[in-house]
């Protein structure tokens, strides 16, 4: 039974002992050779990863990089496997659609959490100024008015500029 479609021709087999999952390998700069890289023709298979699984399980019991963690009390190391594969999808692969579509409101998340961080640092910033110049301190919405004012302001100081006229 094919693991995907369309088929995998190429899985890159990563064991915990010598180079770590994905997440790991990257977080830390990593870039070790994976373990084993499984190759078909025809597509890779349930148990063609169930066989490089054992296999590789059997071959890094003894692994000498392993984390003092990883160890059973025999002295046999548990070996974790992942595989990593490359999908090539189709412009038009629903896959695809729907992963462009999260990457672009995750995207979007992003860009309204950092506008709103600013707004609220911008917003603890004038407290801060507000307290130590003994002023009240202003609620957000004053704060956001008088932002408000003070950005058309300037807008009408720049248009006037362009405008040819010095009122």
């Amino acid at each position: 039974m094919l693991i995907c479609q369309p088929p995998l021709l190429t899985i890159q087999a990563y064991t915990s002992c010598c180079a770590g999952p994905r997440f790991w390998r990257h977080r830390h700069g990593d870039d070790r050779p994976p373990a084993s890289i499984l190759t078909s023709t025809t597509g890779i298979t349930v148990g063609d990863i169930l066989d490089a699984t054992a296999l590789l399980q059997t071959k890094h019991r003894l692994c000498p990089d392993a984390s003092p963690f990883n160890h059973h009390a025999d002295g046999t190391v548990d070996v974790h496997v992942s595989f990593e594969a490359v999908v090539k999808a189709e412009e038009g692969d629903p896959f695809y659609v729907r992963e462009r579509r999260r990457m672009v409101k995750e995207k979007e998340k992003k860009r309204e959490r950092i506008e709103r961080q600013g707004r609220i640092d911008a917003y603890a910033a004038a407290k801060r100024t507000a307290r130590d110049e003994g002023r009240a301190i202003p609620t957000l919405a004053e704060f956001e008015a008088a932002a408000a004012a003070a950005a058309a302001a300037l807008a009408a100081e720049s248009l006037a500029l362009h405008d040819g006229s010095f009122e």
